[in-house]
C-alpha cells in the first residue's frame, strides 16, 4: 500500500473486497449511516493503533462528519 503525501491517518478507502459478504450492502449501509466504508488499514497507522479495521464505517475524523469522500478529504487534511 503506497503513503498519502499529505497527513495520513492510515485508513485504506479503496474498492476491494476479500470477505466481506455483500459489498451493495456494505456500501449501502455505510450511505446510510452517513460515512465511508473501511477496507483496510496500514499496520502502525494512527487508524490501526485507534482499532479502526476492515469492516468498520468511518462516520468522523477528529469530530468532522466523513458522509463524502470530499469531507474526508477536508477532515484529514485540518
Amino acid at each position: 500500500m503506497e503513503k498519502s503525501s499529505g497527513p495520513c491517518i492510515g485508513v485504506h478507502l479503496e474498492l476491494s473486497f476479500k470477505t466481506m459478504q455483500s459489498r451493495k450492502d456494505f456500501f449501502g449501509l455505510a450511505a446510510a449511516l452517513g460515512g465511508l466504508p473501511v477496507v483496510g488499514c496500514l499496520d502502525g497507522s494512527p487508524a490501526a493503533d485507534a482499532g479502526i479495521r476492515y469492516g468498520d464505517i468511518l462516520l468522523a475524523v477528529d469530530g468532522k462528519l466523513t458522509a463524502t469522500w470530499d469531507a474526508f478529504i477536508e477532515a484529514r487534511t485540518q
